[in-house]
């Protein structure tokens, strides 16, 4: 090749299916000008490519490594090199080794988004694509897992009716005993479900119906109450009450006490089916 000839060239993708960059290689030396070898295929240390009009800043295709970017050598912005598991890298600050920038991950057939491909401003955690818990969206500005308005945090029942013994509120009889569940700092709507609950046969008998926060009452959320009269009311019974816990882990569950307990008051429950009752149960879901 003569000093000063020009030739066009166009760098293809490992597999040779895309033109990646086109150009021109110029020899202006022709003493120290690369010689083509037996199968007419051009050795040299690196190509250098001056661009054509719309890319006019120069690269140069340095080489392929096993894997992975350059580690050693001084490389200049605008360097590029592939790699022999099909990676293609791309200088973006000039040094020793300088600065690589992964352009594609694996292989041409399969992109992977990682931060680096992000800009700094709107960096995307791996903890962000990560999935969450089962039922949890992702919600808000940042954004997070969290469960969705309306699903069911926890849900325990009994299946046996519980005779309500105690008559004082500092100390009721346990009726649901609940599940620890970790919840958020934000509102809850806590539902208990008695098909048949019976008053004493006192009169203006009554049994109270407590939701019970970590072994502590946290209000009183229903009341049968025969009034004056000295007959035993039997009822189905629904209490509820919306909430706000602390972000930790904390137990959901029912207690009762009566006024009296004449004609053995209690909260009854069944596994159901034809001529049982149906369970009674405690429903905790996120308002």
């Amino acid at each position: 090749m003569p000093a000063g000839s020009s030739y066009p060239i166009d760098l293809l993708n490992p597999e040779q299916s895309e033109v990646l960059q086109s150009g021109y290689v110029s020899f202006t030396d022709s003493t120290n000008q690369p010689a083509p070898s037996a199968n007419s295929i051009i050795s040299g240390t690196a190509l250098s490519i001056s661009g054509l009009t719309g890319s006019v800043v120069a690269s140069r295709y340095v080489g392929q490594t096993a894997s992975g970017s350059p580690a050693s050598g001084a490389h200049l912005v605008g360097d590029f090199s592939t790699s022999t598991a099909g990676e293609i890298f791309v200088c973006s600050v000039a040094g020793t080794p300088g600065t690589w920038i992964q352009v594609v991950a694996g292989s041409l057939a399969a992109l992977a988004l990682t931060n680096a491909m992000v800009s700094a401003t709107a960096a995307i955690a791996a903890s962000k694509l990560a999935p969450g818990l089962a039922g949890q969206v992702l919600q808000g500005v940042t954004p997070s897992y969290a469960y969705p308005p309306g699903f069911e945090i926890a849900y325990d029942q009994i299946t046996t009716g519980v005779n309500v013994a105690s008559t004082t509120e500092g100390t009721p009889t346990a009726i649901i005993a609940g599940t620890a569940k970790t919840y958020e700092a934000v509102p809850y709507v806590a539902e208990f479900f008695s098909p048949q609950v019976a008053d004493s046969t006192a009169a203006s008998g009554t049994v109270t119906i407590l939701l019970i926060a970590d072994g502590a009452s946290i209000g009183r959320i229903a009341v049968l109450d025969s009034v004056a009269a000295t007959t035993q009311i039997i009822a189905p019974v629904v209490g509820k009450l919306r909430f706000t816990p602390t972000a930790a882990s904390h137990t959901y569950g029912i207690s009762a006490f009566a006024s009296n307990t004449g004609g053995t008051p209690a909260v009854g429950a069944g596994a159901g089916g034809i001529n049982t009752l149906a369970p009674a149960f405690l429903r905790v879901t996120k308002a």
